[in-house]
């Protein structure tokens, strides 16, 4: 995870919040890196800035709920 600019960290739990809603509504296993972008309305780059999988990202949102 990379920090730096001032939202970067806003973005990383609108990402992980995002993350939970889909996961718990479509499923980890139905839910795409495409789905995710879509519904926060980023690139594909920024998503991986963040996160290096959607393995991690699951990892993440696992352990902080």
């Amino acid at each position: 995870m990379k920090f730096g600019r001032g939202d970067d960290s806003d973005m990383y739990s609108q990402i992980k919040e995002t993350a939970c809603v889909l996961f718990r509504s479509q499923g980890f296993e139905n839910t795409s890196v495409t789905d995710l972008i879509a519904k926060v309305q980023i690139e594909e780059q920024t998503f991986f800035l963040y996160f290096q999988s959607m393995d991690e990202l699951l990892e993440v949102v696992w352990s902080e709920s």
